[in-house]
């Protein structure tokens, strides 16, 4: 599926599918605001969808009418929690995903909350590129559901840099994890033949992304900067630097003039205010 993102907390009552923007949110929720899974869906992308399966706050399935790819949105329990509340999740999971014709492509992606290790013993299922050294309890269960439906945790396969391995940071900046994950059966790895993190997200989330927009502005930028005059005195650099900024950002994003006669009526002063408090907040969260 293009342009389709898996979410997690969406923090949304109920189950239920809206518009918002140019997106479509899928949303699988209960009666409280607490969890919620889901989809966003290009709004023209809308027609693809022949399926959306809200199975809990923690559970949500997806599937497009083209290839036929299914995927299922996970936000597994914590570490903390029993391990009887651990295994009846993924009784569940198993229970949905071999409902799933078997011919479809098949992902399982999201909030695993599972650190996987670099155990010899399960190389075959994770590959050795995993950002920790010794699996968790929900990494075992996780592995042991890939393990009993023929799939790979793709995420742990990819030779990279420490940083664009882990998913999760903890409140204090110090403590980073790759806990977010994704499966896929054996015969159709080779599908996804890359993975990493961003981070710098303006969303309210611990966690990071997976996209592919962020290397593209990363390219444009490193040849505009390196093709900067450097011997020009540091007023004119910074000019030129706002400049290739506007531009690179105008070739990737794409540019939408604003009309402030079309803003909503409930978007006022207050709300500016708090949208340049929050982005302020999260840039010193990230330094």
């Amino acid at each position: 599926m293009e342009y389709v993102a898996a979410i997690q907390e969406t923090k949304q009552k109920g189950k239920f599918i809206t518009e918002i923007d140019n997106y479509i949110l899928f949303n699988s929720g209960i009666d409280n605001r607490e969890l919620g899974t889901g989809f966003m869906v290009k709004k023209r992308l809308k027609g693809a969808v022949i399926t959306f399966k809200p199975i809990s706050e923690r559970m949500s399935y997806i599937r497009s009418k083209y290839r036929k790819i299914s995927l299922v949105n996970i936000h597994a329990p914590t570490e903390e929690k029993d391990l009887e509340v651990k295994t009846e999740y993924y009784e569940e999971l198993e229970r949905e995903y071999v409902k799933i014709p078997k011919h479809d492509i098949k992902m399982v992606i999201g909030d695993a909350n599972a650190m996987i290790g670099k155990e010899n013993c399960y190389r075959p299922t994770i590959g050795k590129e995993s950002n920790h050294q010794k699996t968790n309890q929900n990494g075992e269960k996780l592995i042991e559901f890939a393990q009993e439906n023929k799939m790979v945790v793709k995420s742990t396969f990819f030779a990279q840099k420490e940083i664009y391995k882990g998913t999760w940071m903890s409140p204090d900046g110090k403590t980073v994890n790759q806990i977010d994950h994704i499966l896929v059966e054996r015969r159709d790895a080779q599908l996804i033949t890359r993975l990493r993190t961003y981070k710098g997200a303006e969303a309210n989330s611990d966690h990071f992304l997976k996209a592919e927009v962020q290397q593209e502005y990363e390219q444009k930028m490193n040849e505009r900067i390196r093709s900067t005059q450097q011997d020009i005195p540091i007023e004119e650099r910074c000019e030129e630097l706002q400049e290739n900024i506007w531009k690179t950002s105008e070739e990737v994003l794409g540019f939408v003039k604003k009309d402030n006669k079309n803003r909503n009526e409930w978007f006022d002063e207050e709300c500016r205010k708090a949208i340049e408090a929050g982005r302020s907040a999260r840039q010193k969260y990230l330094k």
